[in-house]
């Protein structure tokens, strides 16, 4: 007697177990008001049952078609597509209005002789004819607040590698002058008599002067003075109590 007590216990428990992993509409968590909701399912028929693919929504895997199991995923509103990985030409897309589920059937299409799983939209009334026979098998990760991943923790990005500095411009190449007239590099001496001698140079030579004349003795009565022409000729000439003749000139 103990035995088929222990036994009917063993099995009741099993049976529990069992039903609590078939659909129950209203053990699913509530579906908050700004998020529109999407059950997949597929009934479980023996025929190609050794058929199994991936689902793929908005183009990422969420779960697999698996005979006589059922899963959901949260999403956002709006446009969304549907298809498997066994035939990714194989869409289907619809909208979804917040607050609303929809119902996604997924099973063997015309091509079954290819091994093809096609996604297929059922009204509510025949997926509550086929879900409670189902066991919730969520083969992906429950999706809430957006596409799939969104509810997850995105990775830190790694950080950008640094820059390469960029090498640093060569100086520009002086342009190269040339080298200045050693009477022209040191500061003119003018004298009592430059005056004079710019005005003679420029009336015997039509030599107009760059710096004047420049008083190249010493200061006294006979003083000598030496004047850099404009168009590079030099005038000289001496000078003796002022009055001033030319010497030489180029």
């Amino acid at each position: 007697m103990r035995l088929v007590r222990l036994l009917c216990l063993i099995l009741a428990i099993s049976l529990a177990g069992c039903a609590e992993t078939k659909y129950r509409s209203d053990a699913m968590p509530p579906l908050a008001s700004s998020q529109a909701r999407i059950v997949f399912f597929r009934n479980g028929s023996f025929v190609g049952a050794d058929l199994q693919t991936g689902i793929l929504y908005d183009g990422s895997v969420v779960g697999n078609s698996k005979p006589g199991t059922y899963f959901y995923i949260d999403t956002a509103p709006g446009e969304h597509d549907i298809s498997t990985t066994g035939d990714v030409n194989s869409h289907l897309a619809f909208t979804l209005q917040a607050g609303e589920t929809k119902y996604v059937k997924t099973g063997l299409g015309l091509g079954q002789f290819a091994g093809r799983i096609e996604p297929e939209l059922v009204n509510p009334g025949r997926a509550m004819k086929e879900l409670p026979e189902l066991t919730f098998a969520p083969s992906g990760p429950i999706h809430v607040a957006g596409k799939p991943g969104a509810g997850a923790k995105d990775p830190a990005p790694e950080p950008a590698p640094a820059p390469m500095p960029m090498p640093e411009a060569a100086p520009a190449a002086a342009t190269p002058q040339p080298p200045a007239d050693p009477e022209q590099r040191r500061q003119l001496h003018l004298g009592t008599s430059s005056n004079s001698v710019e005005e003679l140079a420029r009336r015997v030579k039509q030599c107009d002067a760059n710096h004047g004349a420049e008083l190249v003795s010493s200061d006294g009565p006979i003083e000598y003075y030496r004047e850099q022409c404009r168009d590079g000729r030099v005038f000289r000439a001496k000078c003796e109590f002022h009055q001033c003749v030319e010497t030489d000139a180029d």
